[in-house]
């Protein structure tokens, strides 16, 4: 009795516990899914500020433009204005200096048409600059692009030879899986004369199976340097594509200094001339010409320079604004695009991120489901001992009463569950009952010679995940040869015992793997890579879970069996 109340205790004992894990699995999934709101919300956030510094940097940089157009208007207003004056003072003397206008008439004319084969020059040398530097960048695309081409060859070749080598894998442990079923089946069928050839062939499937994952192992650190050396190669693209902006931004530079250069040493070669023209036109000069007259030539002299120097320089500036606003509109361009990059990879880590809390879930919920699914299984299994127990009843063999009560507290329900188990004191030595109460020493009858070959296959699938420090063979011979001090229900709770506890031992194993692949699948970044370990995981949790079918079912054969021995055995007593 004190073992059946040790067997009550700890049912409730477990049970408690699985509700406290139920209820911390519960926990931590409004948790997940409190931290998932909270991380979408803080990105939406972050999404929101960087739209609004990009709205207000752009309003700034139009601001800007729209003052530099606006200075430009005015500097042509006033240089229009400056022009009108000139003319009118122009029309004054214009009547007494007919002859000297023409002169100048004539001499600017010729003045103009240097300056404008000058700025057809400076004009085609710029255009050949730009078909030069165009010519550049069409080659350098064209480089890159064979490039590309090259690495998404060598890239597909290497998916084709990780696919190659998946499927392999794959073939290979369904070819596992199909010589551990036909193992099963012989194991099943032989007797126990092949017990030593099926050790041999454990022996081997245990070789196989960690020849396989030594296998999957290497794929995937094949498959994460791979992803590794992609990364390296995209970041060598990214530095390689802003050190050509760099270089072509630091060129462009250098040809508007060498233009600038170039204006100011004909600007001075021009005033040079201008100025042997002017001692040329003082030597020729009249004497009988006054002071007013030279004066005036020197006055129409220097407007002229300041036109040309004034168009020179709104030239450039409109060269130097265009350049501008082109080199802001190609940094704009290059920002939007490194902003829809990373955007992209966001997106991309968000959806990864759901399907692996779905993935999560939906395997939670699984692992849930197939631990209801066994408990109504063990259920059932209870139900039946019931019945066969009820058929022993009128040779009243066994105490029923009893062992109603301790099935009955394992399938009570989660509310029963939660009062406190009830202290018991440790086993010792078990008490002695009077004399008068004691039963007649009865020989008992050996076991047949079917008997000791069913308990020894009995105990040989027991024995496969062993806690104690007991060897096989001692737990068979036990079993084969029980103790003549133990009774029929408490031989039958042990066994009951050693059977729950060796289904625990396997769901404990199999949640302790499952915590594993989560954390494998955690660690996974490409798509592709996740989508494979999931298929994997899913075949292994269906074999554990055909594992589980299978034990269960063993179970139920080793009890019946049991009850059956154990009803001879007090029919031939």
């Amino acid at each position: 009795m004190m073992e059946m109340q040790q067997m009550i205790n700890w049912e409730l004992k477990r049970a408690e516990t699985q509700a406290k894990q139920e209820e911390q699995l519960a926990l931590r999934k409004r948790q997940e899914e409190a931290m998932e709101k909270e991380k979408v919300r803080r990105i939406r956030e972050a999404e929101e500020a960087r739209r609004q510094r990009e709205l207000e940097k752009m309003q700034r940089q139009q601001e800007e433009m729209a003052a530099s157009r606006a200075l430009a208007q005015r500097d042509y207003a006033e240089a229009k204005k400056r022009k009108e004056m000139e003319e009118r003072a122009k029309a004054a003397w214009k009547q007494e200096m007919i002859q000297r206008e023409r002169e100048r008439a004539q001499k600017a004319e010729e003045h103009r048409q240097q300056t404008q084969s000058i700025l057809q020059e400076l004009e085609a040398q710029a255009a050949k600059r730009m078909e030069e530097m165009a010519r550049r960048d069409e080659a350098r695309k064209e480089k890159l692009e064979r490039r590309r081409m090259e690495q998404r060859a060598e890239m597909m070749e290497k998916t084709m030879k990780n696919k190659q080598r998946i499927m392999t894998v794959n073939q290979d442990k369904e070819r596992l899986a199909q010589m551990q079923w036909e193992e099963y089946a012989q194991r099943q069928a032989e007797s126990e004369m092949r017990r030593l050839r099926l050790e041999e062939e454990q022996a081997a499937k245990r070789e196989e199976q960690a020849r396989y994952e030594a296998e999957r192992r290497a794929a995937e650190q094949e498959i994460r340097e791979h992803q590794k050396f992609l990364e390296a190669e995209r970041r060598e693209r990214l530095l390689e594509a802003e050190r050509d902006a760099e270089i072509r931004l630091q060129l462009r530079n250098e040809e508007k200094a060498a233009i600038r250069l170039q204006k100011i040493q004909e600007d001075q070669e021009r005033d040079r001339a201008r100025r042997q023209v002017v001692d040329r036109m003082k030597e020729t000069q009249e004497e009988r010409l006054s002071q007013i007259l030279t004066k005036s030539q020197a006055k129409a002299e220097r407007t002229n320079m300041m036109k040309m120097k004034k168009r020179m320089d709104m030239r450039s500036k409109w060269e130097d604004a265009k350049l501008r606003a082109e080199a802001i509109q190609e940094a704009l361009q290059r920002k939007a695009r490194r902003e829809e990059y990373h955007k992209s990879l966001l997106m991309t880590k968000l959806e990864a991120d759901k399907a692996r809390t779905d993935a999560i879930k939906n395997q939670k919920d699984s692992i849930l489901k197939q631990r209801k699914i066994v408990k109504q299984k063990a259920d059932l299994q209870r139900k039946e001992i019931l019945n066969s127990f009820n058929k022993l009843k009128m040779a009243k063999k066994l105490n029923i009463d009893a062992v109603e009560s301790v099935l009955g507290s394992i399938a009570r329900p989660k509310s029963a569950t939660n009062s406190p188990p009830k202290s018991v004191t440790k086993p010792g030595r078990p008490r002695t009952a009077p004399k008068s109460n004691r039963r007649p020493k009865t020989p008992i009858k050996k076991p047949s010679a079917s008997v000791v070959c069913r308990q020894r296959y009995i105990s040989k699938h027991i024995s496969r995940y062993p806690t104690e420090k007991v060897t096989i063979e001692s737990g068979s011979q036990d079993e084969i040869a029980p103790p003549a001090t133990l009774t029929v229900e408490e031989q039958l709770e042990a066994l009951r015992r050693r059977q729950n506890q060796e289904l625990l031992r396997v769901l404990e194993e199999e949640q302790a793997a499952e915590e594993q692949r989560e954390v494998i699948l955690r660690q996974a970044r490409d798509g592709a890579e996740r989508n494979r370990l999931e298929k994997i995981f899913g075949l292994e949790r269906s074999q554990a879970s055909e594992r589980i079918m299978r034990l269960t079912e063993e179970h139920e054969v080793m009890f019946n069996q049991r009850v059956a021995e154990l009803k001879g055995v007090n029919k031939d007593m």
